[in-house]
């Protein structure tokens, strides 16, 4: 997952959990009075917003101590020679490659064979699919393809 499915996660989960203290009836709430049921309203907002910057701290350092940050950060770039080198593996899905890489300028589709993508404007960097779909091989662009 990406930082930003981690970030929209969070902020969903977040949403639901102010949306549920606010919806949520306080015990007694009918007795008190209208600045003491905004005043715990108020520190349970205050509560949840330390929670929410402990988990953005938590997502912040688990993205950074993974091997798929870094491409999270190369996103979309295929002319990112350590794209090519490291952030490629084998098994790999057509959606985890279109978001390391980007689009391709061309694909090739054989039916019993898989498919081939080519970037560049030379086609010369090449990724293949086999025929389930998985990233089976790669070779990668010319220099002149990556300027």
């Amino acid at each position: 997952m990406t930082k930003n499915h981690y970030q929209k996660y969070f902020l969903i989960a977040a949403f639901l959990c102010l949306s549920s203290l606010l919806v949520t009836p306080v015990s007694g709430a009918q007795d008190k009075s209208l600045e003491e049921r905004v005043s715990t309203v108020e520190s349970n907002i205050t509560r949840l917003e330390q929670k929410v910057d402990e988990l953005q701290k938590m997502i912040d350092q688990l993205l950074s101590h993974t091997p798929q940050a870094a491409n999270i950060m190369r996103k979309g770039n295929w002319k990112n020679i350590s794209n090519w080198r490291t952030g490629l593996q084998k098994g790999m899905t057509k959606i985890q490659v279109r978001e390391l890489m980007g689009e391709p300028n061309k694909i090739e589709t054989y039916t019993m064979l898989g498919e081939d993508w080519l970037y560049g404007l030379q086609g010369s960097g090449e990724i293949h699919f086999s025929p389930k779909g998985v990233l089976e091989s790669w070779k990668e662009p010319i220099p002149d393809d990556l300027k």
